[in-house]
């Protein structure tokens, strides 16, 4: 798979890590590694400290039992780590740890540590064969390459407590240890450059052991008068040691001109001190620190000696650059850092923050040949800064791994991922392979820590469960390909013309050794030269291309997907009929149209038509059309305009327009070629007659209606079949010369109930008004209503119809509604049945009646009551509770009613 990374290093590299491999390894106590190596096959070797007397150990290992109180292993797994190639305790019956691990060219492996044990084994010609008298020593073991020997171990120490962090070895095999001492007799060289202990707990020291493990080629203190403590060694090409850790000595040797010569504050600051090649005296030596807590905890050096520092911080105005990936201090106690100090030691070439929210610490770095830093450590931020598309993105429990890659510059990440489980993970060691893929160890007491299938250890061997307790060892490889768009933003998404140069479309990648390039459009090709690709040349083909890269000969074979458009020159063709660019027609006739393709232009740009005609330009199509207004002869332009082709591209034509120079005279009556007519009734002939014509075109007549040319005359004739204005043009062929008219056709007179269904076709009791009715019609100029009852009457009003009224007969009446005045008979029918509802109950009454306006409602249960004109319009509603309520109306004399409205129950109401 391949990932587009969006807002972590502006270049959006495509980065891929899955694990190679991942295992556990450790027995039933406690597992802590310390140390991790590779060769040059891919094979892994880790030491530690294992509390377990059931860690794997293979038959003929060195040590194959446990000794006591915790031992020093060494393990080495095979390159896909699914076995062992050997694994072995070393250690004595008091307890024993190993921190740093280095591999020379034959596979020999060096340790480093400290020791309780008087009995720790060591070998006969080795420097130190006896234990030097304090709580612990240090020891430098050199195993075989097959694990199953010393080649040389010596101890390292003398009266005080002596330990052993760090171990580097040059290409003769000398080993470069650094630690911390504080025993006042430790072996120092002649001539080295500080051979008195500085005071304070503890001093740094750097030792350099010849090749056999026999003597000292140079060692030294380094210290002042605090605590000082050395956690990393790295060495270049010409044997110079860097070495870091922390210190709180004020008088800490510091060199002129170093980048801080004075201590930050706090309870440490970071040292990083450059010794030359025969350790007498520093190359340059410097704080890195702010006012709060900072500690290194590793440190690696590049080909150029720019020495690259990881560890951790509290310090707010801790010196980050400007520019670099984090620059801002913020949430948890402790950041981690990674600092890259330049070979002179006067400068940062960058320095970084790397946190988030919670506590996070840097313990492992190395650097690849282009310069990019991988740390790892452990975080306790849930918004630690994790790559999209990364291994995993979101934190597993209160502490994971975490790798980080960061970019040349320092300024943002290649790739950064979590690694844990549900507890507590932890990173502390990290290597990289001539691939640029980290293998990274550390410990955890998560079960569920991801592992690989086929590993040598998938399950958790048991152990320590607390916040800092290594309950298994973790030993991982991630497979690291990448590729990155390196030329300009958007530059693998263009759009360009046809035999034209493309932009140069460049990624730069990591872990391939070649690429494959497929989708490319002809006359384009991809190169791969020192981890670049390049995709140049000039298209000669247009298309859409949908190209990929392809990396190949790392882990993974990642891809790198664009698109390259390539468009074509502009070109425009005539598609109407042949000589339609070349035209005669008539004034005020329409021109046959003229119609163009075209690819490539954006716009049309058109010049000499005749007036009346125009062009336009449509998704690519060219259209001339219209109706001259003027005559002559028009030469006509079309220029094509943007995107591509080196000229302008054009198109010419000829447009002549002839006078009317015939006339068409009307000899049908006057206005017959402006009539109106019903639909399906034959219009009133149109007649004109003509000379020197070959024969008449006819245009927009009615349907049903045509048009006939014979001998000079012409005749316009038909029954409509469709209504609407028709406006007709009759052009003479032959000659110059047209007419044009218009026939008005009207509908049939429609009429539609637009009352609720039904209403047409009611039954009502008499002396109660009806359900109004109505209809709304078209075309008709008035109505005619027959069959309606006595009371009853009809309306027609705006092609409205309302039918409404009070019936005072009985009986079935059959109505007619007849439309006049329009087109055609319409006619609508319904039907009214008044009945005399004898069942009803009399329950009320109102006397005087006639009345002057002044009347008694006499009731038996109260109700609701409607005063009703003679229309059926309710005039005046009453709310009658009283047996004999009282009701005075001021209204025209005339013929009223009262309904009571729950019976329906009506009674006619004289006022005089």
């Amino acid at each position: 798979m391949s990932i587009t990374l969006a807002n972590y290093d502006r270049t959006q590299a495509l980065i891929i890590d899955p694990l190679i491999y991942s295992t556990y390894l450790g027995g039933n106590d406690i597992d802590e590694v310390r140390g991790i190596t590779i060769d040059c096959s891919g094979n892994t070797y880790v030491t530690g400290y294992t509390r377990s007397t059931n860690y794997d150990v293979t038959p003929g290992a060195f040590q194959t039992k446990y000794g006591g109180y915790g031992n020093a292993f060494v393990t080495k797994l095979n390159a896909s780590g699914s076995d062992l190639v050997y694994s072995t305790y070393f250690g004595g019956s008091k307890g024993d740890d190993a921190y740093g691990i280095a591999i020379d060219g034959s596979g020999n492996v060096y340790v480093t540590g400290f020791t309780y044990s008087a009995n720790f084994p060591v070998t006969p010609e080795a420097f130190q064969t006896k234990h030097g008298g304090g709580c612990t020593d240090i020891f430098v073991t050199k195993l075989n390459a097959s694990g199953n020997d010393l080649v040389y171990s010596t101890y390292l120490g003398r009266s005080g407590k002596d330990r052993g962090f760090g171990i580097a070895i040059d290409s003769r095999g000398n080993a470069y240890v650094t630690g911390w001492t504080n025993s006042g007799d430790f072996d120092v060289t002649p001539g080295a450059f500080q051979t008195k202990y500085g005071g304070g707990p503890w001093d740094v020291f750097v030792t350099k052991l010849n090749a056999s493990g026999s003597g000292l080629v140079y060692s030294t203190y380094l210290g002042g008068s605090g605590d000082d403590v050395g956690n990393g060694i790295a060495i270049d090409s010409r044997g110079n040691a860097y070495v870091t850790g922390w210190t709180n000595s004020g008088d800490f040797d510091v060199t002129p001109g170093a980048f801080q010569t004075k201590y930050g504050g706090g309870p440490w600051d970071v040292f990083v001190t450059k010794l030359n090649a025969s350790g007498s005296d520093l190359v340059y030596s410097t704080y890195l620190g702010g006012s709060g807590e900072d500690g290194g905890n590793d440190i690696a050096v590049d080909e150029s000696g720019n020495a690259y520092v990881t560890g951790y911080t509290y310090s707010t105005d801790f010196d980050v650059t400007p520019g670099a990936f984090q620059t801002t201090f913020g949430g948890g106690k402790y950041y981690a850092f990674v600092t890259k100090l330049n070979a002179t030691g006067r400068g940062l070439a960058y320095s970084t923050y790397l946190g988030g929210s919670g506590d996070d610490f840097g313990w492992g770095v190395a650097v690849d040949i282009s310069g990019n830093a991988y740390v790892t450590g452990y975080t306790g931020s849930t918004d630690y800064d994790v790559t999209p598309g990364a291994f995993q993105t979101t934190i597993g429990g209160a502490a994971d791994v975490f790798v980080t890659k960061l970019n040349a510059s320092g300024s943002g990440l290649v790739y950064s991922t979590y690694i844990g489980g549900r507890r507590n993970d932890r990173g502390f060691g990290i290597v990289i392979d001539v691939s640029g893929n980290p293998y990274v160890t550390g410990f955890t007491n998560s079960t569920d820590f991801i592992v690989t299938p086929g590993a040598f250890q998938t399950g958790y061997g048991g152990g320590g469960t607390g916040y800092s307790e290594g309950g298994d060892i973790f030993v991982l490889k991630l497979c690291i390909v990448s590729i990155f768009l390196s030329s300009g933003e958007g530059t693998d998404h263009q759009k360009v013309c046809i035999n034209t140069p493309i932009p140069h479309i460049t990624y730069t990648t990591t872990g391939a050794i070649g690429a494959t390039f497929s989708g490319l459009p002809p006359g384009v090709y991809g190169s791969f030269a020192n981890d670049i690709v390049t995709i140049s040349g000039t298209p000669t083909i247009s298309g859409t291309f949908n190209y990929t890269v392809t990396l190949i000969g790392g882990c993974s074979n990642e891809t790198a997907n664009g698109i390259i458009i390539v468009k074509p020159d502009n070109t425009i063709t005539l598609t109407s009929d042949a000589g339609t660019d070349n035209q005669t027609v008539c004034i005020n006739s329409p021109i046959t149209n003229i119609t163009y393709t075209t690819t490539g232009a954006k716009r049309a740009k058109f010049s000499g038509l005749p007036p009346g005609v125009m062009g336009n330009f449509s998704y690519g199509k060219v259209t001339i059309s219209g109706i001259p207004t003027d005559t002559g002869t028009f030469n006509y332009m079309i220029i094509l305009t943007g995107d591509c082709g080196n000229k302008t591209i054009t198109a010419n034509g000829t447009i002549t327009v002839k006078p009317n120079n015939n006339p068409i005279t009307l000899t049908s009556a006057t206005g017959t070629d402006n009539q109106t007519v019903c639909i399906n009734t034959p219009i009133t002939n149109i007649t004109y007659t003509t000379t020197g014509a070959t024969g008449a075109t006819f245009t927009d007549l009615p349907p049903g209606v045509i048009g006939n040319y014979a001998d000079g005359n012409i005749t316009i004739s038909g029954i409509p079949m469709a209504s609407g204005t028709f406006n007709y043009s009759v052009t003479l062929k032959g000659t110059c010369g047209n007419v044009m008219g218009s026939i008005t056709v009207k509908p049939n007179n429609t009429i539609t109930l637009t009352s609720d269904v039904g209403t047409d076709n009611q039954t009502v009791c008499i002396n109660t008004p009806i359900t109004n009715i109505t209809y709304t019609t078209t075309g008709a100029t008035r109505a005619m209503f027959s069959g309606l009852p006595a009371g009853i009457t009809g309306k027609y009003e705006g092609d409205n119809i309302t039918i409404s009224g009070i019936p005072t007969v009985s009986g079935t009446f059959n109505y007619t509604i007849t439309l006049t005045g329009g087109c055609g008979k319409t006619t609508a029918m319904g039907n009214i049945t008044v009945i005399g509802c004898p069942g009803i109950e009399v329950l009320w009454y109102i006397f005087p009646n006639p009345t002057t306006g002044i009347f008694i409602l006499q009731t038996k249960k109260g109700g609701v009551f409607e005063l009703i004109d003679i229309s059926g319009k309710v005039i005046q509603t009453y709310n009658v509770q009283n047996p004999a309520e009282q009701i005075q109306v001021d209204l025209p004399c005339g013929v009223y009613f009262i309904r009571e409205t729950k019976s329906g129950y009506t009674h006619k109401l004289v006022i005089e």
